[in-house]
């Protein structure tokens, strides 16, 4: 049953204003620095840290990713993003990490077309 094991979401946003000043990052672009969301649907848990590259390029967000999901203290998560590649494999690395700290993981995807199933970190999103 998909909803005894508990998921755990990851998202990015980005603070954007008309004040907002492209940053160099780490991948050669300049933009908004990225702020990687974590939140936890069964206990409601949102996590929030300002992230210097979107994917595996900056070590930092998947260290800091895994230590959230070990703090959370579940045996076994679902851990789910949408398709986008940089969070898929952020989501990957985190997966391992997990894995190597004994861990069940089951990977997720957030269907395209289907908003409600991304409702929940979308709107923890909102609130960062």
């Amino acid at each position: 049953d998909e909803d005894a094991i508990p998921t755990v979401a990851l998202d990015y946003a980005f603070f954007t204003d008309e004040h907002d000043v492209e940053q160099p990052l780490l991948d050669g672009t300049t933009g908004s620095t990225p702020i990687l969301v974590m939140c936890d649907k069964a206990g409601g848990s949102i996590y929030s840290d300002v992230v210097h590259a979107k994917g595996v390029q900056d070590p930092f967000a998947a260290g800091v990713a895994t230590a959230h999901a070990v703090h959370l203290g579940y045996p076994s998560l679902h851990l789910r993003s949408d398709g986008e590649p940089a969070i898929r494999a952020l989501k990957e690395e985190v997966a391992r990490r997990l894995k190597e700290k004994g861990v069940r993981v089951i990977l997720n995807q957030s269907p395209k077309a289907d908003s409600q199933s991304a409702g929940r970190i979308k709107n923890a999103v909102k609130r960062v």
